[in-house]
């Protein structure tokens, strides 16, 4: 009896122990993706950027990018889904119609998450987020500023978190795609 009462506990602490971590974590990336949802917003009211002026905004998102290893790409983007500016080289003729962030912003008129994908510009693996730019129509296509947060970069952030070696840590995008893998 008293042996399974302590299997009990072990369990419930075990348990306990994984929902902390699983908070902990959530809460971490939680707070990597509003962030970089502030930080888009942000860069929507920056004059190049609203005046979609090309060169001074791949400037200007190119300094960014230098002084955030977190992203792997920053672009402003044509409603049409066609590039202004990027801070990576893109193929010419590209297009971002057919991305779920794309689709998204769009659709709800303000800001878009994507899911997991592998980044032309850099060949990392990210996921895309964007941002509508302010005082465009209320129906058609909305221009926006774009980041592509790399997944390095978070696997990285995962890797300080502490679990046993018979666990796993995954990061998951709403298709169930695992983005990172900590164990």
């Amino acid at each position: 009896y008293h042996a399974a009462g302590v299997q009990r506990q072990l369990q419930e602490d075990r348990r306990t122990e994984l929902v902390q971590l699983a908070e902990q974590s959530s809460t971490t990336i939680s707070s990597y993706l509003e962030g970089t949802r502030q930080l888009l917003v942000a860069l929507t009211h920056l004059q190049p950027i609203r005046e979609r002026r090309a060169a001074e905004s791949a400037e200007l998102l190119g300094k960014l990018r230098a002084l955030a290893p977190l992203y792997a790409n920053f672009a402003l983007i044509r409603g049409d889904g066609t590039v202004i500016a990027s801070t990576n080289p893109l193929p010419p003729g590209l297009t971002f119609r057919d991305r779920v962030w794309f689709q998204r912003l769009q659709t709800n008129r303000q800001f878009g998450l994507g899911e997991f994908l592998i980044s032309i510009a850099s060949g990392t693996p990210v996921i895309s987020m964007a941002c509508a730019l302010p005082d465009q129509p209320a129906t058609g296509p909305l221009d926006s500023v774009n980041a592509l947060l790399d997944l390095q970069a978070i696997q990285q952030v995962l890797e300080r978190f502490p679990i046993r070696s018979d666990s796993d840590l995954l990061l998951l995008d709403r298709r169930g795609t695992i983005l990172c893998r900590r164990g």
